[in-house]
């Protein structure tokens, strides 16, 4: 008998493959021209002998949108250590995420490859892990001499999907804090890892929860930004399964608190990264290192309100506000202009091949991070009581969307970066082309996954502590 997962991830495979049939069928239309791969966006000279066995932390804020950030232009003193961050580094403004959810993002950031390549759909751990056949980044570091770590709060990111292969060191938090961590519960552990290092370099992954739902920081931060807000919504998740099946309808001054517990939220996880950063410094590390702040996915609070498949939260739909993320570099002091700012199109799963390759970590013969004319992303729409593997194609200037029962709808980003107006039935000939390029690009994934897929470790029981810790993140109902 069929699983859920299998029959989901057959459901998303097969979305793919009916996607790659199309590929070479209708009329030429020009291709955007691919940018700059990733590690020159970086280091336009080529990496300096700074980076060479250098330090790494990528700092992972789950469901984080960009636009709250006061460097990417939300509110003002919101987040002062993430902007500190982008004052030092590189702030990429369109950085574009593989998944709209956590468990295909993650892997794919993990691994490099895009989600059909890698057999990791859902969050259901049956049936649902990475294959050991398909190398991580995380034994590319260690390959390398890395001292390889990792502190994960969310169960979706953890070892009951194989996340953990090729860390020496792995910490799955969510385990031992309930009903899940908070920001801060990083601290111990990391203070722990620091003290018990080598001389080896290190290689850091840290994935915390915040700021994904519930949006319930601790004081002081909790109800500082709406204070007059007199209604009935919170950022609970039962609430929010809620709106996401239409049982309930919130109004304006609603989605308005939302987003300001939202909000409470990220300042309270840019605290959290302002406690790493001091226990970088007090370890000596802080200015030799590349500290990555970056997001598996984005959040939304229904802007596309006309359409069935419309979202709240994450994971239902390939808007901007689901898949962009931010993506913030820090080099090793001196190895790059301080507060530089790149718009060119990226896709984050290029990420950590671009740093293997910076730091000297990448096999030899390894193929480098490419430019992206164009980035993928999948996602689960939600339609009220269902599930639909949706997929977008998105470039420097347009965005095509491929919901299936629905007609593709495709958006100008230059004059409509909200995605409010379907261009679709005015530019069939970008349709059609855009359909195409996509499906090339599905087609590539299918065919790695398909060299792939030997089962992994047996994946553990699904457990009554992951239940409590997915009904607690709004996963289960």
């Amino acid at each position: 008998m069929v699983n859920a997962a299998a029959a989901r991830r057959g459901a998303a495979t097969a979305a793919l493959a009916g996607l790659a049939l199309l590929a070479g069928c209708g009329h030429d239309e020009p291709v955007a021209a691919a940018g700059r791969p990733l590690p020159e966006l970086l280091c336009p000279d080529g990496p300096p002998a700074a980076l060479r066995g250098a330090p790494v932390v990528v700092i992972l804020l789950d469901a984080l949108n960009p636009s709250f950030l006061t460097c990417y232009g939300g509110r003002a003193d919101l987040t002062p250590h993430i902007d500190g961050l982008a004052a030092e580094g590189v702030r990429f403004t369109q950085a574009i995420a593989p998944a709209a959810y956590t468990i295909s993002s993650i892997a794919s950031l993990l691994t490099g490859v895009g989600v059909g390549a890698h057999h990791t759909w859902t969050w259901k751990p049956e049936g649902n892990h990475l294959p050991a056949d398909l190398p991580t980044l995380a034994e590319r570091f260690a390959a390398a001499g890395y001292a390889t770590a990792a502190i994960v709060h969310s169960p979706n990111g953890s070892t009951a999907f194989g996340f953990d292969r090729g860390f020496q060191h792995f910490v799955d938090l969510w385990k031992v804090k309930r009903p899940y961590p908070r920001a801060e519960d990083c601290w111990p552990a990391l203070d722990e890892l620091l003290a018990a290092r080598d001389e080896r370099p290190l290689f850091l992954w840290l994935h915390i929860l915040e700021p994904h739902e519930p949006y319930h920081p601790p004081d002081p931060w909790r109800g500082r930004l709406d204070p007059g807000y007199t209604g009935t919504f919170t950022g609970d998740p039962v609430q929010l399964w809620s709106i996401r099946n239409r049982e309930v309808v919130p109004d304006a001054r609603d989605l308005a608190h939302l987003r300001a517990e939202y909000e409470e939220t990220i300042a309270y996880a840019d605290h959290a990264v302002g406690g790493i950063r001091e226990r970088l410094e007090r370890a000596g590390l802080w200015d030799r290192a590349i500290v990555v702040l970056v997001s598996d996915h984005g959040e939304g609070f229904l802007e596309h309100q006309g359409l069935d498949h419309a979202g709240m939260g994450h994971g239902s739909t390939v808007y901007d506000e689901m898949i962009r993320v931010p993506l913030i570099v820090k080099l090793p002091r001196g190895a790059a202009t301080a507060g530089a700012v790149q718009a060119q199109l990226v896709a984050s799963l290029d990420l950590l091949p671009a740093l293997a390759e910076l730091v000297g970590a990448a096999p030899a013969g390894a193929a480098r991070a490419p430019g992206r004319a164009a980035v993928a992303t999948h996602s689960e729409s939600h339609e009220v009581h269902r599930l639909l593997a949706t997929w977008s194609l998105r470039d420097a200037r347009w965005k095509y969307v491929d919901t299936p029962g629905h007609p593709p709808e495709l958006y100008d980003l230059a004059a409509d970066p909200g995605e409010q107006h379907d261009l679709a039935a005015e530019q069939p000939g970008l349709v059609e082309s855009m359909r195409r390029r996509l499906a090339e690009l599905a087609g590539a994934d299918l065919a790695l996954g398909a060299t792939t897929g030997a089962e992994g470790p047996a994946p553990p029981a699904d457990s009554p502590e992951l239940q409590e810790q997915l009904r607690a993140l709004g996963y289960v109902r």
